[in-house]
């Protein structure tokens, strides 16, 4: 899993269990998904980012959808 900040990746790590990669910022998802799948190219990949639905422009959705395309991994 990749996460876009520091309180989702810790939330997800708590709630799975699972390790998480924190990209920081939402615009940093696509590159480090982008070595995660060169070092793990047959790993499940999940890019979760904040939800800012109250914003006119949903830029953490947008770049994490991109990024899941990108390097054939999940959104969420």
């Amino acid at each position: 899993m990749i996460a876009d900040d520091l309180t989702s990746a810790v939330e997800l790590n708590r709630l799975t269990n699972k390790p998480v990669v924190l990209a920081v910022r939402a615009d940093n998802l696509k590159e480090v998904g982008q070595i995660l799948r060169r070092f793990h190219p047959e790993r499940k990949i999940v890019i979760a980012a904040t939800d800012a639905h109250m914003a006119a422009d949903n830029q953490p959705i947008k770049y994490a959808k991109s990024a899941a395309e990108t390097i054939n991994g999940e959104c969420s």
